[in-house]
């Protein structure tokens, strides 16, 4: 059953703007799916209406309770671009940091699909600057970033991110030439038919089939701060915006 017992009964009581009794909101609150322990506001700020998620917050549901995996409602919500939900969610205060177990965070999930956020969301994303963060911007270590113009305007300011600008831009800048005390930091070039090193300096691996396919992208395995601070000019000149891996993280 995926439901867990009461929270058909609870909604359908909100649906009809009834008072529930106490114990069906306490045997609510405590009830979780028993694949992924997702909590009855995870669960309807997917699948619900908006003015139930308030009714829900309204009778003292926890709006930043995680689920088994540490995701939060409002990483649900935004993970199926429910803005309606977000809304709610954060106009009765819902955090916006922090990652899950798999080193998903909300903000990330937005920058997936940021030509969709709409502007009042558009706060939530992160900002250029966040590379510069020693910490990283939700205070864990970044496993891996990206750099794409996904969704930016063939016209907007900033070069074509493809192999050939990208191994122009890395052979004239020896700042992106391997740190030989960050051996962590490395390069190689992927394509659809496999693998190849190219002969020019840098650690950025270039993506033309990629998870963002057909976009290129350019990414930065498990980057120093140092490679954060490249790949802050490297985004600023190609115009590129960024998507965030974190290190997987104990929910507990």
């Amino acid at each position: 059953m995926l439901h867990a017992p009461g929270w058909i009964d609870l909604y359908t009581l909100l649906e009809q703007d009834r008072s529930p009794s106490p114990e069906l909101v306490h045997l609510c609150k405590s009830g979780r799916t028993e694949a992924t322990h997702e909590t009855m506001l995870h669960w309807y700020a997917i699948e619900g209406e908006p003015h139930i998620v308030q009714r829900l917050i309204d009778l003292g549901f926890d709006i930043d309770e995680p689920d088994a995996g540490g995701t939060s409602p409002i990483h649900s919500a935004a993970t199926l671009e429910r803005w309606d939900m977000i809304r709610v969610l954060r106009d009765a205060g819902a955090k916006i940091s922090g990652v899950n177990s798999c080193g998903e965070s909300y903000r990330a999930a937005l920058a997936r699909v940021e030509p969709d956020v709409p502007e009042d969301l558009r706060a939530d994303l992160y900002a250029l600057e966040d590379l510069l963060l020693p910490e990283g911007p939700e205070g864990v270590r970044v496993s891996a970033l990206h750099l794409t113009r996904a969704g930016i305007p063939d016209d907007a300011p900033g070069e074509r991110l493809d192999l050939g600008t990208w191994q122009a831009y890395a052979e004239r800048d020896p700042d992106l030439g391997r740190d030989e005390d960050d051996p962590e930091d490395t390069y190689t070039v992927m394509t659809g038919e496999g693998t190849e090193e190219v002969e020019c300096a840098g650690f950025f691996n270039f993506c033309d089939d990629g998870i963002w396919s057909p976009t290129p992208y350019v990414s930065v395995i498990v980057p120093s701060l140092r490679g954060r601070r490249c790949a802050y000019r490297i985004a600023q000149h190609f115009g590129a915006r960024i998507l965030w891996d974190f290190e997987c993280q104990d929910p507990g």
